[in-house]
């Protein structure tokens, strides 16, 4: 059951990240930020509440692809933001 929670992380954040990839305009960043932030906090709720090892799994997809998108996303807003010279 443990592999597969780790799994059911690796593909959820795998797809969150090629979907993050395919943003090209500056408004989805900002508006997806948004969208994905809450969409972990519903993710936790699913894994808080779930009854079988299927929704667990489905849970940890569902984790793993809005926290890899935010940790994208918000990496990427910030180097926008930051003037070159701090950036090493």
């Amino acid at each position: 059951m443990y592999g597969a929670v780790l799994v059911g992380l690796g593909v959820g954040a795998v797809v969150g990240v090629l979907t993050v990839s395919q943003l090209h305009a500056d408004r989805a960043k900002g508006t997806m930020l948004a969208g994905v932030g809450i969409g972990g906090g519903l993710a936790m709720v699913i894994l808080g509440a779930a009854t079988t090892p299927a929704i667990v799994v489905l849970g940890t997809i569902v984790a793993g692809s809005m926290q890899a998108s935010y940790m994208t996303i918000s990496a990427a807003l910030i180097q926008e933001v930051v003037p070159d010279a701090l950036r090493g």
